[in-house]
């Protein structure tokens, strides 16, 4: 997922930093979590912004949803400001928390337009939230600043958000869909035996079916083996078809699917 933005000040820079990167999937561990943790409450004084984006940060790790809001409330308290907003967005994807993650990371962009950084997590979370529409428009806007480096989502965007206006499928109903995704329960992890782990989405691809154009597939790539992601597709078609109307819109037309990034 999308990299929390750096703070201005040098010690608070750095925290983001190693966030940033305890952030990645499978590369978090708890000493490395109550390191950061104690360093952002040394920086409380000096950076009261920096220090609750780091512990928001943390707490998205956790998993703590209660503890993200929290703590984002007060940096935005303090800094109502696009990369506040933009490291609220990255928090709140780590949880799965994925429409109100977009709605922070589409304030961060309207704040700053022009800023490529913002623009790229906005385009990269409308196609993860299912927001095709905004998408499609997103696209558009990088390539009026950048028109010679068209960004590569652009085509996919396009043919989804068409595939709405087409009325193949709604952009409700996907949203259905992905939120279903997002809360179903962590699988057994084979090395720790423990249920508290948490699956979480590495990254996400959309692609259409060449022999029934306006049908696509959406991998959604998690920090878990094989057969774990197997057992969370299973648990997901049950709930799916347990819901006819998803089964009508988007029936086939759109259908996630789970991929275990872990050997």
């Amino acid at each position: 997922m999308a990299p929390y933005t750096p703070l201005p000040q040098t010690k608070a820079r750095r925290l983001v930093d190693r966030l940033s990167q305890a952030s990645e999937v499978g590369t978090a561990n708890d000493v490395v979590l109550r390191r950061l943790e104690q360093e952002a409450q040394q920086l409380m004084h000096a950076d009261v912004v920096g220090a609750h984006t780091v512990l928001g940060g943390v707490a998205s790790l956790r998993w703590d949803l209660d503890r993200v809001r929290h703590h984002f409330r007060i940096a935005l308290q303090h800094l109502d400001a696009a990369r506040t907003h933009n490291n609220y967005a990255v928090a709140l994807s780590n949880v799965e928390e994925l429409q109100v993650a977009y709605e922070e990371v589409s304030t961060a962009h309207d704040r700053a337009p022009d800023d490529k950084s913002f623009l790229e997590h906005a385009i990269k979370l409308s196609a993860h939230a299912g927001r095709f529409a905004d998408g499609r428009r997103l696209c558009e806007r990088w390539n009026a600043l950048a028109p010679d480096t068209p960004h590569p989502l652009t085509p996919w965007m396009t043919r989804l958000a068409n595939a709405v206006e087409s009325n193949v499928f709604t952009e409700g109903s996907v949203q259905r869909l992905l939120g279903i995704m997002s809360e179903l329960p962590p699988c057994e992890r084979a090395e720790s035996r423990q249920r508290n782990d948490h699956v979480r989405t590495a990254a996400t691809a959309t692609w259409e079916d060449a022999k029934e154009p306006g049908s696509f597939l959406h991998e959604v790539l998690v920090d878990a083996t094989t057969p774990d992601a197997a057992r969370l597709n299973a648990m997901f078609v049950d709930r799916v078809i347990s819901q006819a109307d998803l089964m009508e819109d988007p029936g086939y037309h759109f259908v996630p699917v789970f991929i275990g990034a872990r050997v």
